[in-house]
């Protein structure tokens, strides 16, 4: 027993590590590393990690090429792309989304087999977003005794939809604009309208990095239609904020005003979380993705979408609550940037529809129509 112990030590300690330091195993290694995974066979968590990370290197630095040179390589991948896919749909926490990165990076190598278990590892929790549930986390052998997990609490930790989301997001960052398999790995419309609400906050990130590139393909109107009530939400709570530091300011720039402009602000229901610092920057393209896209559809005959008219006032607000920062906004510049970016439609897709959706941005700002220079066709609204 004592012997079991120590060589679990030593595997955790010495070897595991000293194989990630130098380099990539061979293919042949997978076998072992996949009879690790087994409930039972390795009790020591660490080892279990770089169990994955190296199933993960392996995957990634051969290939369909490096894996397909022999039968019994053969055959040891596929049997660890059916682990891995089994693991991405049953594990909790940490372990099932350490499976979907080596899936993920399996799919982008070629390997066979790897982007249908990757889909069916992620399809449950995408249906269940679809639903409109946010599952809450289960404890996993990597979370504490405190209820801690690697994103934070674990009441607020969905790790089915950080897994599944962050999946996607990976497989699509990787293919080629245009890519068909790629456009399918974006999930619908009503699935992010859910994620982005999610309260895990990656999970949330992942989700609002899915809208933007779902913005720039062919289903942007339906997003929009699913997106108004979030944005909108976004929106009432920006001019909100917007107008109780412009209050702030007249009233003699003073700490307890600048406090008591803050404490008024209250979370509208329904808004997406934007707890991540990387969130609010994607929030802010996403709108003006959407309203450039929208602006160019209404140019070009179609009726005008109230969406376009709420991301046109989240980002007039945001710049507003910036350029007031003398006043105690806390905007970054960051997320400055990104709502003059997407004031002008940086975001819209390369191509006729894009070129035309940013016309249609630009159009909106140079001729006015109202207050922040929203279009004509929205100044009414």
């Amino acid at each position: 027993e004592l012997a079991s112990k120590n060589a679990s030590k030593d595997l955790a300690t010495r070897v595991l590590p000293r194989l990630c330091a130098h380099g990539v195993p061979g293919p042949n290694t997978l076998e072992v590393l996949t009879r690790m995974l087994a409930d039972g066979a390795c009790p020591e968590r660490f080892a279990l990690r770089y169990a994955y990370y190296l199933m993960h290197r392996i995957l990634e630095h051969y290939g369909r090429a490096g894996l397909g040179t022999n039968e019994t390589v053969k055959a040891a991948t596929s049997q660890c792309i059916k682990t891995l896919g089994e693991e991405a749909n049953i594990r909790a926490g940490v372990r099932r989304m350490l499976a979907t990165r080596a899936l993920v990076a399996a799919a982008r190598a070629g390997v066979p087999e790897a982007a249908g278990a990757l889909h069916r590892g992620t399809v449950g929790a995408i249906e269940s977003l679809s639903a409109g549930e946010h599952p809450r986390g289960k404890s996993g052998m990597f979370d504490s005794k405190t209820g801690k997990t690697e994103g934070g609490d674990a009441a607020h930790t969905d790790a089915a939809a950080r897994a599944a989301l962050g999946a996607r997001r990976r497989f699509i960052a990787g293919s080629e604009e245009g890519d068909k398999n790629a456009d399918s790995a974006v999930p619908s419309p009503s699935a992010l309208a859910a994620a982005v609400a999610s309260p895990d906050h990656v999970a949330a990130r992942h989700a609002l990095s899915l809208a933007l590139a779902a913005a720039k393909g062919p289903r942007y109107e339906e997003l929009a239609i699913a997106l108004e009530p979030v944005i909108g939400a976004v929106a009432k709570r920006m001019e909100a904020r917007a107008a109780n530091l412009e209050a702030a300011a007249a009233a003699g720039n003073s700490k307890e005003a600048k406090a008591m402009a803050r404490k008024s602000e209250g979370k509208q229901k329904g808004e997406p979380n934007l707890d991540d610092p990387g969130a609010e920057p994607l929030f802010l393209r996403l709108c003006g993705a959407l309203r450039a896209r929208l602006l160019g559809a209404a140019e070009r005959g179609g009726a005008p979408h109230d969406c376009a008219w709420a991301c046109e006032k989240v980002l007039d607000a945001e710049l507003k609550t910036y350029g007031g920062a003398a006043a105690g906004s806390e905007s970054s510049p960051r997320v400055a940037m990104a709502a003059c970016a997407g004031l002008f439609g940086s975001d819209a897709p390369s191509g006729a529809d894009g070129a035309k959706a940013r016309a249609a941005a630009w159009q909106a700002i140079v001729r006015g129509g109202g207050e922040g220079g929203e279009p004509r066709l929205l100044a009414n609204s």
